[in-house]
């Protein structure tokens, strides 16, 4: 490949990546951002390389980058205010905020406070899960530091990229989200040790299976509907008493998505009201502070409560 064709594949390919990443979901585009800050860090203090920052392609990802965080923080609607998370996430992280982004209660992080189970882990303690993952993490960290390996910046870089999504001090709400990167991006470094010729294979082999059957033998037990049967008889109970065919407005997507499925074709569901679509029933969490304006209780169950808007 020519030189000229090579230097337009580097420019083009890494914006439409970051492009294609940040319109998919602002944790893809985030984890891009936390990547690319720590190779840079990586190439300037800990592998003496600065030569690489000046490689069209980093150039280009780097333009990319800061041009797309100014404009989804200056006009967060262009991804659907999912920009606004990251803030949501530094008051969580301090401490300045009490609720996340949803209006609830963070959840208590697993690793620190055992005695609530969470979600992904009840059944075993969560620190032998994180014991695993770290081991391997800090195996892969140690591994591209000490020998010469080919594509061990990238890998640093990615290694470093999970240790921080995987802090223990983390919100769990958060912690969640950012496990589903974790699994996305362990197998390259899984398929970069076990093709290292001078590792012991059997050893990472076991540790990766370790991995899976924890995470399996705790989420299994947890298989089941997202909502308690009480709430799922509240909730089929709900076409008593809201006519058919009318507009119903369900802002929480949990109620909506079983409402969804117990009434389907029954209403016009929507989730935001809209100058095209004004609601004529709202149906919300039972916790839910606040009272629609213009509106009446109709029902009060022990999980949602119903008002007609008028």
């Amino acid at each position: 490949m020519n030189k000229k064709l090579d230097i337009k594949y580097q420019i083009i390919l890494p914006s439409l990546s970051i492009v294609l990443s940040c319109l998919t979901h602002i944790l893809d585009y985030g984890v891009i951002v936390l990547i690319t800050v720590i190779y840079i860090l990586a190439c300037l203090i800990v592998f003496r390389k600065p030569s690489i920052i000046r490689e069209p392609y980093m150039l280009t990802s780097l333009i990319v980058l800061a041009t797309i965080f100014a404009i989804i923080m200056v006009y967060p609607p262009i991804v659907g205010n999912d920009s606004l998370k990251i803030i949501y996430f530094i008051n969580n992280l301090v401490g300045t905020s009490k609720n996340n982004e949803a209006g609830h209660q963070p959840i208590q992080n697993p690793l620190i406070t055992i005695n609530r189970p969470s979600p992904l882990y009840a059944g075993l303690y969560p620190q032998i899960y994180f014991v695993f993952i770290y081991t391997i993490l800090f195996t892969t960290l140690l591994l591209t530091l000490a020998k010469r390996y080919q594509n061990r910046i990238p890998i640093f870089s990615m290694t470093c990229t999970l240790m921080a999504l995987n802090l223990p001090f983390i919100p769990f709400n958060w912690l969640m989200r950012f496990m589903l990167i974790t699994g996305f991006l362990l197998p390259y470094l899984l398929a970069w040790l076990i093709g290292l010729k001078d590792i012991h294979k059997p050893l990472i082999v076991g540790i990766l299976l370790a991995v899976i059957i924890t995470g399996l033998a705790s989420t299994i037990p947890l298989l089941g509907p997202s909502i308690p049967y009480e709430e799922y008889r509240e909730l089929k109970e709900l076409d008593k008493i809201i006519p058919y065919n009318k507009t119903v407005l369900i802002p929480n997507a949990r109620i909506r998505y079983w409402f969804e499925a117990l009434h389907y074709g029954k209403y016009n569901i929507v989730k935001e009201p809209s100058l095209e679509t004004r609601p004529d029933y709202i149906v919300i969490d039972i916790n839910h502070p606040l009272q629609p304006p213009r509106s009446r209780l109709i029902y009060r169950g022990k999980y949602v409560k119903v008002f007609e808007l008028s």
